[in-house]
């Protein structure tokens, strides 16, 4: 019985669990090799976000097939409505339908490379956070992720800065009309990586 006739098979609620626990899978490769792929002597210094991306996405991509994962890497992966997400993981292999994405990304820089993109990584127009919650970004996926390039200060300082931004967005609403609250509930950062 091959892939695809199995996962047919499946009830919805099995299916279901096999689908989140790919893309836990996913979720935890990524995890792991980030701070591999910092501290790679090998890789070059950038500070682009594209080109932060485009190197961890080879980089991921290449440990992935060494592994001998199902899955594989692609950077700059079209969004409806002409937006860009940052990176996507697909799942191949014979029976697999390589169009469909197991998860999205998206990554930025922190802090922000100008004092006025400060809260980028939550709100804004290039805001991580936000396009998630507009459905800009991986609207057919439940779980998806994002990747912070710590360029300068700590993690610590970077998350409070976060989460003070959350904060602020839901305390105060209407100071961020751009973003339709009502039904929005912003999440709180993870406080550890």
């Amino acid at each position: 019985m091959g892939k695809n006739n199995m996962k047919e098979n499946l009830s919805p609620f099995e299916y279901s669990i096999y689908q989140n626990a790919i893309i836990k899978k996913v979720i935890l490769f990524v995890y792991h090799w980030l701070s591999l792929w910092r501290d790679n002597p090998y890789r070059t210094q950038k500070s682009n976000e594209t080109e932060l991306t485009s190197d961890l996405v080879t980089y991921l991509s290449k440990n992935a097939r060494n592994d001998g994962q199902n899955f594989l890497f692609n950077h700059e992966e079209p969004q409806p409505d002409g937006y860009t997400i940052d990176f996507a993981a697909f799942p191949v292999g014979e029976e697999d339908d390589y169009t469909k994405k197991i998860t999205v990304f998206e990554c930025k820089r922190l802090p922000a490379p100008s004092p006025d993109r400060t809260n980028e990584y939550v709100i804004g127009k290039l805001g991580g956070i936000q396009r998630f919650k507009l459905e800009k970004h991986g609207a057919s996926h439940e779980i998806v992720g994002m990747v912070g390039y710590i360029q300068s200060s700590t993690i610590k300082d970077n998350l409070g800065k976060i989460n003070d931004c959350i904060t602020r967005v839901v305390r105060k609403p209407q100071v961020f009309e751009q973003i339709p609250l009502k039904n929005c509930k912003m999440p709180r950062i993870l406080r550890d990586l």
